[in-house]
């Protein structure tokens, strides 16, 4: 059997660090990979729980009930079973990564994923938050207009919205401020500016989207043809910095 702060072959010594308390792990965590698997998980003050997950695959579902903390190990009671899950998800290891809580199932499946790609989306339960979630850049493009759209969240909770047409050779940029309600996105915007620095007013000072179950693209309510796409930070090569 795995027992937290015991080193595992393949795992890191500094990765086994037995979580202090249940205070410290409750929160909301999130393990995915693409539309196909898109695991959401909340360990609540008081010792309930509740999942959701999505897939384009299999049959989406939830579950809720309770959690405890033993031994640096998260038992659910009931535990989780959905046909995504491929079998029953009972229970997870509390491991520290660097700064941040990971839950990795102790399944023997799970465990060996783990073992061999460390912390990944996937391979465990990474713990996100409202502002990490969201914030970002996100773009939207219709080239055969010659359109571009470029969001930008702050985790500040400001964003600013870019317009181009090309055709028209504009650029617009709209600043606003951004919450979470639910599982929606507000945006509400103010006076925006041209490249030349005149004024002009937005056609709509709110807009919602939702997120993607995958987690990569907004969608605006009413309107699935425009989605914008969360843009990937370049990696070293990409931004052409030598890799060591």
């Amino acid at each position: 059997m795995f027992v937290v702060g015991t080193p595992v072959a393949g795992e890191k010594p500094q990765d086994t660090q037995a979580a202090p308390n249940e205070k410290a792990i409750e929160g909301s965590y999130y393990r995915g990979r693409g539309p196909a698997y898109n695991l959401d998980l909340t360990l609540e003050a008081g010792g309930k729980y509740k999942a959701t997950w999505h897939s384009c695959l299999y049959k989406s579902g939830g579950a809720s009930g309770a959690w405890t903390l033993s031994g640096g190990r998260v038992i659910f009671t009931p535990p989780m079973e959905g046909e995504m899950l491929k079998g029953r998800l009972e229970s997870a290891d509390v491991l520290k990564s660097g700064e941040q809580w990971v839950l990795v199932p102790t399944n023997q499946q799970d465990r060996e994923f783990y073992r061999t790609n460390g912390v990944t989306s996937f391979s465990c339960f990474q713990r996100i938050d409202t502002a990490s979630r969201w914030a970002g850049d996100w773009h939207y493009e219709n080239g055969a207009m010659g359109e571009f759209h470029t969001l930008h969240l702050r985790k500040e909770g400001d964003f600013s919205w870019i317009l181009r047409d090309e055709p028209l050779r504009t650029e617009d940029t709209y600043p606003g401020t951004w919450q979470v309600r639910g599982d929606t996105l507000r945006l509400s915007f103010a006076n925006g500016r041209t490249r030349s620095g005149e004024t002009i007013i937005p056609k709509q000072r709110t807009l919602t989207l939702s997120m993607s179950f995958d987690r990569e693209s907004l969608i605006q309510a009413g309107n699935g043809d425009f989605r914008l796409e969360r843009t990937k930070p370049l990696s070293e090569g990409q931004r052409g910095i030598p890799r060591p």
